[in-house]
């Protein structure tokens, strides 16, 4: 608010990239790159993934990166 000066409507909504098997090396340096900047993001597993997302479909999902405080304003 200080920065804007005022609020800037963000919405918290989570995130979620989903992969296949041939692409979870890429995501996990991804994830690394991303959590030594400072972005609080995680890789999952599919058994993790369908705790956060319950009705997911996750047939073919090798990993999943997860940011829970992601967003927009």
């Amino acid at each position: 608010a200080e920065i804007v000066g005022g609020d800037c409507g963000f919405t918290a909504t989570g995130f979620t990239i989903l992969v296949g098997p041939e692409n979870v090396e890429r995501l996990r340096r991804n994830v690394a790159r991303l959590r030594s900047l400072g972005v609080e993001t995680s890789v999952l597993g599919p058994a993790e993934l369908r705790e956060v997302v319950p009705a997911l479909q996750a047939e073919g999902v090798a990993a999943a990166a997860y940011e829970p405080i992601s967003g927009y304003a």
